[in-house]
């Protein structure tokens, strides 16, 4: 396992360099002295030139066959970077199928994992191989036998046998592999909707990991994830915080028809661990107006000491939709909270309920002189979304034309032409902002000049 592991931690770290890799190759590398470098008398300069076309991504397809044939290298660790290479160029030429799916019967454990590795960089593309990696289903090697299941949730194989084996696998001895097939079971989605009742009975699983894997498949194979709701509240209950909170996610995905799920989801807001209270919160906005009933104890959440759950709190309130004058107050307080964070995400909240949030114009006004430019930015974004209705706040928008960041500049102009003739004292400062050294400033303070002063902008046509 801690092999795998160290596997799972290297392919991460190749996959996060690739990006820059992929920039430098857009001018044109010759992947000649690479390939050239595989066929180097030195195990090092071989592992080396087979990493370097890994990086250079899409644009070393040229580089395919050869990096097939370095699949059978005489060193491991050459044989393990062609195939990590393999699974990240993206390009495939016709012959990267059949060359990883012989190495699957590779000697080499090590190479048979990350052949099945590559395999599942394909996608739907490596089809071909579903056969193979169903045969590597019964590989002596655990990982080659995780890996290759993975890669079947990743192709998504048309074949029917590939259901049943994955079903199988989710009673395997070992919990990473029956993971690995709740895991694939999930990629699949519906399309492996034979799969509900082996999941369903995988829920019980002695291992958190593995519950947690399967309430994800559970909900993404079933074409009516809604009749989950009852097992999926009782996992709210479960001893581990990450089952709970997956649970709670899971519910949220199922939306309005989860309903019945709203009781639990309130008292979830209760919980112990901060990750299930926020899981619970998003969960309960995602339910939408049918999570009413849920309103009081989401406004209490919003003073909850994590600002995660605060923040969840405030998305959910303003998702839900109540009337005004029950969750705008709380929300308008947040707008003091200590963390500026929560302070822009509380503001942001306000603006999804537009207008009805109008009553909160007095804090945004003084939120536009927080002292962190993105908390300033967001209340007048809040302020635009509120419009007509936002007019007291004209004098301290017109203010804000003058910040030194160019987004508050860009954001009060869009609030000010948003409460239009009203904000008509703006008119001089935004006709200043058209020559703002920021070109979205100057468009914002364009089309401003056209709501708050219609007349002028018609008679200039």
């Amino acid at each position: 396992m801690k092999f795998c592991t160290n596997i799972i931690l290297s392919l991460i770290l190749l996959v996060t360099i690739v990006s820059a890799g992929c920039a430098e190759s857009a001018k044109a590398v010759d992947t000649g002295p690479y390939i050239n470098q595989l066929r180097d008398a030195s195990p090092e300069a071989r592992k080396t030139a087979a990493e370097a076309l890994g990086k250079l991504g899409p644009d070393a397809a040229d580089a395919v066959p050869p990096l097939i044939e370095t699949l059978g290298d005489s060193s491991p660790e050459v044989r393990y970077a062609a195939a990590v290479a393999l699974g990240i160029i993206g390009l495939w030429s016709e012959n990267v199928v059949p060359g990883l799916t012989a190495a699957l019967k590779h000697t080499n454990p090590n190479v048979r994992t990350y052949a099945a590795f590559a395999l599942s960089k394909l996608g739907p593309g490596g089809k071909d191989a579903a056969p193979a990696l169903l045969d590597a289903l019964r590989d002596s090697s655990q990982n080659v036998r995780t890996f290759a299941a993975m890669a079947l949730g990743d192709i998504k194989p048309d074949s029917q046998k590939v259901i049943p084996a994955l079903n199988v696998i989710l009673k395997d001895k070992n919990p990473a592999y029956r993971r690995a097939a709740a895991d694939a079971l999930n990629a699949l989605g519906v399309a492996a909707s034979d799969a509900e009742t082996a999941l369903t009975e995988a829920l019980g699983d002695t291992i958190p990991t593995v519950r947690s894997s399967t309430i994800r498949a559970l909900v993404h194979v079933s074409a009516h994830p809604e009749n989950h709701v009852p097992l999926l509240v009782g996992l709210l209950r479960d001893s581990n915080p990450d089952v709970r909170s997956t649970s709670a996610h899971a519910i949220g995905e199922i939306g309005e028809n989860a309903i019945e799920a709203v009781p639990a989801l309130t008292e979830a807001l209760k919980d112990d661990e901060w990750t299930v209270r926020s899981s619970a919160a998003q969960s309960l906005g995602q339910i939408g107006r049918n999570a009413m009933d849920a309103v009081p104890a989401l406004i209490d959440a919003v003073k909850d000491s994590e600002w995660y759950v605060r923040s969840s709190a405030a998305y959910a309130l303003a998702s839900i939709g109540p009337e005004p004058g029950t969750v705008v107050p709380a929300l308008s307080a947040t707008l003091k909270d200590e963390d500026p964070y929560f302070r822009k995400y509380a503001a942001i909240a306000l603006g999804f309920m537009g207008s009805k949030a109008k009553e909160a114009v007095p804090d945004l006004v003084e939120a536009l002189r927080d002292k962190e430019d993105f908390v300033r930015a967001t209340a007048a974004k809040t302020l635009e979304a509120i419009g007509p209705d936002a007019k007291e706040a004209a004098p301290a928008l017109i203010g804000l034309l003058k910040d030194d960041s160019w987004d508050v500049r860009a954001s009060a102009a869009g609030a000010l032409g948003a409460i239009g003739p009203d904000s008509k004292e703006a008119i001089f400062a935004l006709r200043d902002a058209l020559n703002d050294e920021d070109e979205v400033v100057r468009q914002k303070a364009t089309e401003a000049l056209k709501k708050v002063n219609p007349e002028a902008s018609g008679n200039s046509k």
